[in-house]
């Protein structure tokens, strides 16, 4: 900024070629830029641009610089960016994927009741809900969180049992176990 003197509002407009958007918006704002050009969801020409949510998050939690983004309501957001322009993102997608808060590892599922544990940002931040999935990686303690959450009594002894059939179902699937499908498996 001292070529430009102090005065003077530096901009960033950066696309996405090299996966590096984000880093770079965080970067420029590092560097002096007071303007940061992005869209939601990254949206853009080529590559797309940095994503809005991303860059905020990124600003907020690992540096405390505030923006004007509402981060609380940027998944919703982004799903009515995404449902007007006709789109899809991946669901593992930084800030707004519908995985990420999602669990469906037994490890993970362990220490579930500490989200500081497995997860870089609480999911209050950026208006998410937090949950357990099932499927062939789940472990015992998926399944009594599941059991818990859908108000099912499942015994202690019988834990075992039905993650065994929630693996062989999801194996079987070749994808997650429904709510539905866990209450079937946990009432025999």
């Amino acid at each position: 900024m001292a070529l430009a003197g102090p005065d003077v509002p530096v901009h960033f407009h950066g696309h996405n070629d090299f996966g590096l958007a984000t880093a770079a918006a965080v970067a420029a704002v590092r560097a002096g830029a007071s303007w940061i050009h992005g869209t939601i969801n990254g949206m853009g020409e080529r590559a797309g641009n940095a994503n809005l949510g991303e860059v905020a998050l990124t600003l907020r939690a690992l540096y405390g610089v505030e923006s004007n983004l509402r981060l609380d309501r940027i998944r919703e957001v982004s799903e009515q960016v995404r449902q007007l322009a006709g789109y899809a993102l991946e669901p593992w997608k930084p800030v707004t994927g519908e995985t990420l808060f999602r669990r469906e590892s037994g490890a993970v599922a362990s220490q579930f009741h500490d989200p500081p544990s497995i997860e870089p940002y609480s999911s209050e931040l950026v208006g998410a809900e937090r949950g357990i999935v099932l499927g062939k990686k789940s472990g015992i303690d998926s399944v009594r969180i599941k059991a818990e959450e859908l108000g099912i009594e499942l015994p202690e002894e019988r834990r075992a049992e039905v993650l065994a059939a929630v693996k062989e179902l999801g194996e079987r699937k070749r994808g997650l176990v429904s709510d539905d499908e866990f209450r079937e498996l946990a009432g025999g």
